[in-house]
Order: structure tokens, then C-alpha cells, then sequence
């Protein structure tokens, strides 16, 4: 997870809380779409209701895109 661009040591922990097992995805692109498909976030960027332990990681994963770009 550390190398992908804006995901550091804290972020990385907070996204295996919730992910589990990240051997399960084949590469970065289909981890990152897996997780916005957790918190409820479509293709055109709207999102749909979150749960609380979801809303916790659409934060950190709004965070990390808005520090990628």
C-alpha cells in the first residue's frame, strides 16, 4: 500500500483495518477500486449513503487523493 503516491504508515494501517487482505487484489488499480466501492463512491465522483466505518475511510481516502493531485 506504501507505494502508491499520498498513502503513508498511518494511512496504510486505517485502509488494512477495514481491507483485511490485500494479497487478494492483483494490483493498486483494482485495490483503489475496491475500496470506493466500500465507501459507497461511483464512477462520476457522487456518493452514496455511508456507513460509519465507511465514512471513517471515504475521509482518509479523500485525503489522499486530494494530496496525489
Amino acid at each position: 500500500l506504501r507505494t502508491i503516491p499520498g498513502i503513508g504508515p498511518i494511512v496504510s494501517m486505517c485502509i488494512l483495518t477495514e481491507v483485511c487482505d490485500v494479497k487478494r487484489f492483483h494490483n493498486e488499480n483494482m485495490t483503489i477500486n475496491d475500496i470506493s466501492t466500500m465507501i459507497g463512491m461511483t464512477y462520476d465522483g457522487t456518493n452514496k449513503r455511508l456507513h460509519r466505518a465507511e465514512q471513517s475511510l471515504f475521509k482518509i481516502i479523500s485525503e489522499v487523493d486530494y494530496v496525489k493531485q
